[in-house]
């Protein structure tokens, strides 16, 4: 009887360190990529963009993402190209992460306002909060939380 629950007790032990050795796993190597539409009237006015947007995790807190697309504010339309880099960690056991925007590169193309792109598209040292869950080791489901769910891939 000490023996069977000595392995039931070690089971349990290995599997409870396995799951931490799995969700704490880095997301370097995930790419994800989708169509984001938006519009939307606000206290500034109204804007929309239908940008494709590209995201890679490239190590175990960093990764960046890449808008490529049209922004529209008050009946104007801009060119918006620009690569966003990001650090991210995990905040809770629930699978909710912190990215921060740490740097910007704007292409020569692109010519929205900065005034407007900072309103709507995070600036640098903004923070958003999604969740990103493992379906298994090589997809990932992030929700942005205001979005459609995007699915990533390991590559």
């Amino acid at each position: 009887m000490k023996r069977l629950i000595m392995i039931v007790v070690m089971c349990f032990i290995a599997g409870f360190l396995f799951y931490l050795h799995q969700h704490k796993q880095s997301l370097s190597g995930f790419n994800c990529s989708g169509l984001m539409v938006m519009k939307a009237n606000t206290f500034p006015g109204t804007y929309s963009y239908v940008v494709d947007v590209r995201m890679y995790f490239t190590n175990a807190a960093e990764g960046f993402y890449i808008l490529n697309g049209t922004f529209s504010a008050n009946d104007k339309t801009y060119e918006l190209q620009r690569i966003k880099h990001f650090s991210y960690q995990l905040k809770n056991d629930k699978d909710l992460y912190e990215i921060i925007i740490t740097k910007e590169n704007i292409s020569t193309f692109d010519n929205t306002l900065k005034r407007l792109a900072d309103q709507i598209l995070m600036p640098l040292g903004s923070s958003f909060l999604p969740q990103m869950k493992r379906i298994d080791k090589n997809a990932l489901l992030l929700n942005m939380l205001y979005s459609p769910y995007f699915i990533c891939t390991a590559t």
